[in-house]
């Protein structure tokens, strides 16, 4: 790796990004690299210092969306590599911490800003936006022991003031919220078969037979759409098994889904046909699956809630705005107070 490489990715080193053959490139171009060694350490004690500096405030507000844009565009009189240190080190905290702190990070950042910003930067000229008048006569800016008025933070770094108003409502929000999330991942994680390298179908009771053998749910395994979704989802949660995941996903694939793929980005056919349901592989104790529409027989997609969202995805990807605006509307339509009452509701009675 070069240095500039290297660099750029400080943050994402500090945030235990790195895996493989990645991590060891990384670490030996800093072994064999003074410039880039004194350049991490820096960033590191940053790191540190943005994680203890002012506790009291670690759980609070999140950035207004142009925040981190205008700081970007801050002029410095010197050292002007530290305004991309500074939001490189933010995201690697954020990356690390953010199943139990993501809104407090950001109150963090602000406050270590306001310690150290003030002494690196020129009077900001008109239009910048961050800080409009001289900051010693804005800001003055109180001991460690003695944080400052969150609510001065926020006015001058120009964030919306709302959110400190409803922290407590907006943390037991996310609270709320990561508790699931930490559910679903534990979920999944209890589900996952190291010895097949998939996530079974369900722990419910229940079963499947094919041909003359019977498999219980545990022992089913979908690779289109569940463990192609689950590949992608718990990349920020658990990377290791998402990637042994998308390994066995290689290893069995036949082919495209020409469905699913449109939810990472990938445009898919503009017609959708019938699901053709296809064994991929079947051993004494397991059964693997995947649901591939590309049969001969065409659906009629836009009777279906779901698949008009994919549709409408895939018309975005395709650069048809119009087109994907109207299906989303159309799913949109089906909604009546309890679920989207599609054709699969008319004809099973449930909001599948």
């Amino acid at each position: 790796m070069k240095c500039h490489q290297v660099r750029e990715r400080l943050a994402e080193y500090l945030a235990g990004a790195f895996r493989g053959n990645d991590l060891n490139a990384f670490e030996g171009h800093l072994q064999s690299c003074q410039d880039c060694a004194n350049e991490l350490e820096s960033v590191s004690k940053l790191d540190v210092r943005l994680r203890q500096e002012v506790p009291r405030y670690w759980e609070s507000i999140e950035p207004a969306p142009g925040f981190l844009v205008r700081l970007q565009r801050v002029e410095l009189e010197r050292s002007p590599g530290w305004i991309s240190v500074i939001t490189g080190a933010f995201s690697a905290l954020w990356l690390r911490h953010r199943p139990a702190l993501a809104a407090g990070l950001s109150i963090l950042l602000v406050v270590t800003l306001a310690l150290i910003v003030p002494r690196m930067i020129a009077p900001a000229p008109v239009g910048v936006g961050l800080i409009e008048k001289d900051v010693d006569e804005e800001m003055e800016v109180a001991p460690v022991s003695e944080p400052p008025q969150i609510e001065r933070l926020v006015e001058v770094a120009g964030l919306d003031a709302a959110p400190v108003k409803g922290a407590e409502v907006a943390l037991a929000d996310k609270v709320d919220r990561d508790q699931q999330i930490a559910r679903a991942v534990d979920y999944l994680r209890s589900s996952f078969n190291p010895e097949v390298g998939l996530i079974f179908q369900s722990k419910e009771p229940g079963f499947r037979m094919v041909g003359s053998r019977q498999y219980r749910y545990d022992q089913i395994y979908w690779l289109y759409p569940d463990n192609l979704i689950a590949s992608y989802v718990l990349q920020p949660f658990d990377a290791e098994m998402a990637q042994e995941i998308a390994q066995t996903l290689r290893r069995y694939a036949q082919r495209p889904s020409r469905l699913f793929e449109v939810l990472f980005g990938e445009p898919i056919p503009r017609d959708i046909s019938i699901a053709n349901e296809v064994v991929v592989a079947r051993e004494a104790e397991f059964l693997i699956i995947a649901r591939f529409h590309d049969s001969p027989m065409p659906l009629s997609w836009q009777d279906y809630g779901d698949m008009l969202i994919y549709q409408s995805l895939n018309q975005h990807l395709r650069g048809e705005g119009e087109a994907a605006r109207k299906y989303f509307h159309q799913a949109y339509s089906m909604w009546d107070g309890k679920g989207i009452y599609d054709a699969a509701t008319r004809r099973e009675g449930i909001y599948a």
